[in-house]
């Protein structure tokens, strides 16, 4: 009986490695195909961060009332994730061709 179990939960194991292997290529192909960028996509990200972003602030602010260093923390942490952001921006390949 325990070599029963044995074999399957390492049938189990296999299955969810091959799985997780297999969605991982998925997803690197998908990735890196080539799409046209759509103008209101790319609106509807910067006004929807800018709304999580306001909202992570005021709730990090109410939070420092407890937790004295929490706001300071959060401004560092988006500051960083800024120049991280506009350093990906920067270095990222953009092609302009004519429709």
């Amino acid at each position: 009986m325990p070599i029963i179990i044995f074999a399957l939960l390492l049938f189990v194991l296999l299955a969810l490695a091959g799985v997780v292997l297999l969605s991982l290529a998925l997803r690197y192909r998908v990735g890196t195909a080539r799409r046209q960028a759509r103008r209101w996509v790319a609106s509807l990200n910067v006004w929807m961060t800018s709304f999580s972003a306001i909202f992570f602030l005021s709730f990090t602010l109410l939070l420092s009332f407890w937790v004295g260093s929490a706001f300071g923390f959060a401004l560092i942490g988006m500051g960083v994730g800024g120049i991280l952001g506009l350093l990906g921006l920067a270095v990222t390949r953009w092609e302009s061709r004519p429709e």
